[in-house]
């Protein structure tokens, strides 16, 4: 019995979690909803042209970097999370 409450406390805890990453993603996705409406890119296309050095040192690129980086490590934390639970 212990065994089964700790494994349902364990799957509880990564449930949790996911949640927390799946607001996060959201919440990053709603920013680079914005950027990309400012700038008419993709963020993928951003990211591009940006490590390639073709946009320029604006302001507003490095803080899309940093979100799109952000977005990426809460994706992949989510993911791996559910794959956790699979």
């Amino acid at each position: 019995m212990k065994t089964i409450t700790k494994n349902n406390t364990v799957i509880e805890a990564i449930i949790r979690e996911i949640n927390i990453c799946d607001s996060a993603v959201k919440r990053y996705e709603r920013i680079l909803s914005k950027f990309e409406e400012k700038y008419h890119l993709t963020s993928q296309q951003f990211s591009d042209r940006f490590n390639n050095g073709t946009l320029g040192d604006d302001q507003d690129f490095f803080e899309w970097d940093a979100i799109y980086d952000y977005y990426h490590d809460w994706s992949n934390r989510k993911q791996t999370l559910q794959e956790f639970l699979l």
